[in-house]
């Protein structure tokens, strides 16, 4: 996937890396049923270093409907997404990037905790390490992770969250 164009919230779902994703052929989601659980302003994006949270940069987060856009602020363009619950703090984010001869949906977890909002976005090959439950087992398609039902996605993401460190958490900026 490619590093530039994708960052999310929730900037994590769209910085994934050349790997491989876990993408679908269309949306596994109705927009309409999307969500805005993280208010709009200042975050801090933090990244696991040495078992400990650390600043990586601070972007602004906004909503325009039901959608996301992540700015972080040394880059120019904006990166949109949409969340949609699926239980217990948790939530699927989902981001479509066009880009000629590659996937275009692309999906991440979500939690909220007390500190902020945590990020998973699994790269097909270190997903596909994890020992998911049959239910829960992609297509793999070259170096993507196929996904065509929405149950079984969110079983797979919700599985790798459980035994995987998140990829970034972010944290509200105080004014």
């Amino acid at each position: 996937m490619p590093g530039g164009g994708l960052k999310i919230l929730v900037a994590g779902l769209l910085a994934l890396a050349l790997g491989g994703c876990v993408v679908s052929e269309r949306p596994l989601f109705d927009p309409l049923a999307s969500i805005t659980p993280a208010p709009t302003g200042r975050y801090e994006q933090q990244e696991l270093k040495s078992a400990r949270w650390t600043r990586k940069r601070d972007g602004t987060l906004r909503i325009e409907g039901r959608v996301y856009s992540w700015k972080p602020d040394n880059e120019t363009e904006p990166a949109s997404f949409s969340v949609f619950p699926v239980g217990k703090s948790r939530f699927v984010v989902y981001a479509r990037i066009v880009e000629p001869g590659k996937p275009e949906h692309y999906y991440a977890l979500l939690r909220k905790d007390a500190k902020g909002y945590t990020i998973w976005q699994p790269v097909c090959g270190d997903f596909r390490k994890v020992r998911l439950p049959a239910r829960a087992r992609p297509k793999v398609v070259g170096s993507n992770c196929f996904y065509a039902n929405r149950a079984k996605l969110t079983a797979a993401l919700i599985a790798y969250s459980r035994v995987k460190p998140a990829d970034f958490r972010y944290v509200a900026l105080k004014p």
